[in-house]
């Protein structure tokens, strides 16, 4: 009986065919295991032989007997159903587990990456922020130098004007002078 069918099951069939209107010398052992769906057919074919035994010896099975059966069979299915249902609620529990404590990892490293991040991005905000001075200042600096610059051309602007107008009143001064030398000689 490695499949669990007991002499209960295979009765509680043969009473459950007994009361749907099916005579007792038209039950067999091939009906009670089709009614049951399950089980070794030389089980219930011994089982169902007892049965038939039973009921042939002029002991006939009373109602309340085959109430008392059907409850009794009723009962045990609701159990097994129970246990059944709890079973896979146990194993649904547990890969739900299994898959919150894989989700967990995940976030864990996820927020280690992030924190990981964040540093990195600290570390190059306070690089952009020390190159953003730098280019700044050489900036002004580079501004400075374009302002020393011009101020230097205006005034080699200016020293050259002033050179050009020296030359010219010192060829002005030259013609006079020659003009004054050449009528002293003459």
């Amino acid at each position: 009986m490695a499949d669990g069918l007991t002499r209960d099951d295979v009765f509680a069939a043969c009473q459950a065919l007994a009361a749907e209107g099916v005579p007792v010398d038209k039950i067999t052992g091939h009906a009670a295991w089709s009614r049951l769906g399950r089980g070794s057919k030389s089980t219930v074919q011994k089982h169902w032989k007892e049965w038939r035994a039973l009921q042939d010896s002029s002991s006939p099975l009373t109602r309340n007997a085959a109430v008392n059966a059907i409850q009794e069979t009723i009962d045990r299915l609701v159990s097994q159903a129970v246990a059944d249902e709890r079973h896979r609620a146990e194993v649904a529990i547990a890969q739900l587990e299994d898959e919150v404590r894989h989700l967990s990892r995940g976030l864990a490293s996820a927020l280690a990456d992030a924190e990981r991040l964040a540093v990195q991005l600290d570390e190059a905000t306070a690089v952009t922020s020390t190159e953003t001075e730098r280019r700044k200042r050489a900036e002004a600096e580079r501004d400075w130098l374009q302002r020393q610059l011009a101020e230097c051309e205006e005034d080699l602007a200016d020293a050259l004007a002033g050179k050009r107008n020296r030359e010219r009143e010192m060829a002005k001064a030259a013609g006079k002078l020659a003009i004054q030398l050449t009528r002293s000689k003459g």
